[in-house]
C-alpha cells in the first residue's frame, strides 16, 4: 500500500497533524522493515521523529537510523533520562549519543536522573562517558543539587563520590 501511495506522489516526510512522520509512526511502533522501507525510498531521519522508542527493538531501529545520516543527538537521550529509563540511557550512550547534550533549561541526562534518584547505572555511565557532572541548569542547580532538593539522599552521595573520582 505505501508502495501505490508513494507513486501517487505521496510525500515520503509529510507530517501529520501531530507533527509525526510516516516513518516516526513506523518506528514508535516497533516496525522496522516499514522504517527501512521509508528510509530507502528518502525518508529524512531527522525529520518529526519523536523521542520515543519503544525498548523491544530499540537497538535494530538505532542502527537503522544511524545507517541512513540520523543525528542520534536529536532529544532522545534527554527523553529517556526525563522519563527515568536507564536501560534506555545506556543504550544511547552506547550508539554515541552525546553525554553532555542539555534541552532549552540547560537540564542535561545527569540533572533529569539525579532529580529521579534512580538509574544509579545510567547515571555511572554518563559520569564515565564524561558528562559535565558540575554542569548547571538555567536555575543554576547542578545535578548533585537537584539530587538534594529532591531528597535523593543515594543518588547525592554517588555524584559526589564520582566528583571526587574526576
Amino acid at each position: 500500500m505505501a508502495e501505490v501511495l508513494l507513486q501517487v506522489g505521496a510525500g515520503v516526510d509529510c507530517l501529520n497533524s501531530l507533527d509525526k512522520s510516516p516513518l516516526t509512526m513506523q518506528l514508535r511502533f516497533g516496525l522496522v522493515d516499514g522504517a527501512r522501507f521509508l528510509l530507502e525510498r528518502g525518508a529524512n531521519p531527522n525529520h518529526g521523529l519523536s523521542a520515543h522508542l519503544p525498548s523491544d527493538t530499540m537497538a535494530a531501529r538505532i542502527e537503522l537510523l544511524l545507517e541512513h545520516g540520523w543525528d542520534i543527538n536529536r532529544g532522545q537521550l534527554l527523553h529517556g533520562a526525563n522519563h527515568g529509563h536507564g536501560c534506555r540511557v545506556q543504550t544511547w550512550l552506547k550508539y554515541g549519543a552525546d553525554p553532555k547534550i542539555a534541552d532549552a533549561n540547560d537540564q542535561t541526562a545527569l540533572h533529569f536522573l539525579a532529580a529521579r534518584g534512580t538509574c544509579r547505572g545510567a547515571i555511572h555511565t554518563l559520569v564515565e562517558g564524561e558528562a559535565n557532572i558540575g554542569a548547571t541548569n538555567a536555575d543554576g542547580d547542578t545535578p548533585l543539587d537537584l539530587a538534594l532538593k529532591a531528597g535523593k539522599q543515594v543518588a547525592a552521595e554517588m555524584l559526589r563520590n564520582l566528583s571526587t573520582k574526576s
